[in-house]
């Protein structure tokens, strides 16, 4: 089976931040500011050194050894892996001026940037983490600090950050309670609510964030410790997921599949699960008929974690006599 994927890539400049959402080679909201004889000087010297910083800051996203060195970066080399550019709240005088920008670098570039200094990079998202604010007092979506992460810029991290969208109380899918506790059936709840399989808990205390991430489809539960900033949550998110990435791969198991299913549209639903799934590999058809599919799949991990991560969307795998292993919408 085959998947397109369509990329566009447009080289100019652009007023719409949102027109490189979730794209790990895009930086967004850098703050910019200079100084000159002139307006043209100010503006010229705040795009450079924050096109500098992007740069840096990208690097630092996707170097998978956080808290190497990272090599310098002069603003033609800058210039060089830029691919375009949008600025946003300008303001500017005879010899200042501010602004915020969101760069976009070539892919390409980066990893010619990073093979000339000896850098290895993890350019592949992980799945988007829901993040479920708490306090003390219940859910903290009305705090200054979630605000930030509402306003942008996480969905383009290595391991993205979305919310809610405003306007959407927690309470109403569900109880702060419930969350803390880590309830995978509560959290699941939300969590198909907001098309993801993935949650961030992060309880607010005295200016620190308690940080546990919950993988709802296998429930891994994973303690990633205490941040002390929104910049600091994202970055621990982030770098948990370099480590998994860069670990020693699961063995890989090849088998046969029967897929059953009583309609077209359930052929597919269970085409896409097999394509979007992160255990599963290489899906070959090798037979089809009005009412089932016999497949050859690549298995890259356990099948207790791929018979809990197809159960999470609606889907069941398991061994049949005199069929074999075998795969279908879930009855309820």
């Amino acid at each position: 089976m085959l998947r397109a994927f369509f990329v566009t890539i447009v080289v100019a400049m652009f007023s719409a931040v949102n027109a490189f959402a979730g794209d790990p080679f895009t930086v967004a909201g850098v703050v910019v500011e200079g100084e000159g004889a002139n307006a043209i000087e100010a503006q010229t010297e705040a795009l450079s050194g924050g096109q500098v910083r992007a740069a840096y800051l990208l690097i630092e996203r996707l170097n998978a050894k956080p808290g190497s060195n990272t090599p310098e970066i002069t603003p033609p080399v800058a210039a060089k892996m830029m691919r375009a550019m949008s600025v946003a709240d300008e303001k500017r005088s005879t010899s200042r001026y501010y602004g915020t920008i969101t760069v976009a670098f070539n892919p390409q570039a980066v990893r010619s940037f990073a093979d000339a200094n000896g850098l290895a990079l993890v350019t592949q998202q992980d799945g988007p983490r829901l993040i479920i604010p708490l306090s003390s007092a219940g859910f903290a979506d009305d705090a200054p600090w979630f605000d930030e992460i509402r306003s942008g810029g996480y969905d383009n991290n290595l391991a993205p950050l979305i919310t809610l969208p405003e306007g959407q109380s927690y309470s109403n899918f569900i109880r702060a309670d419930a969350a803390r506790s880590g309830d995978i059936n509560a959290l699941a709840q939300i969590g198909r609510s907001a098309g993801v399989s993935k949650v961030l808990l992060v309880s607010s205390t005295g200016g620190t964030f308690s940080l546990k991430d919950i993988a709802l489809d296998t429930g891994r539960t994973t303690d990633l410790g205490v941040a002390r900033s929104v910049t600091d949550i994202a970055a621990k998110v982030d770098n948990a997921w370099k480590t998994r990435s860069t670990a020693a791969p699961a063995r890989a198991q090849q088998m046969q599949l029967s897929v059953l299913y009583n309609s077209h549209s359930e052929w597919q639903r269970l085409q896409r699960q097999l394509n979007n799934s992160r255990l599963i590999s290489s899906p070959r058809l090798d037979a089809l008929s009005k009412d089932g599919a016999l497949m050859t799949i690549t298995v890259n991990g356990t099948m207790d974690d791929l018979v809990s991560e197809l159960a999470y969307d609606g889907v069941e795998i398991k061994s049949v006599p005199n069929m074999g292993v075998v795969m279908r919408v879930a009855r309820r």
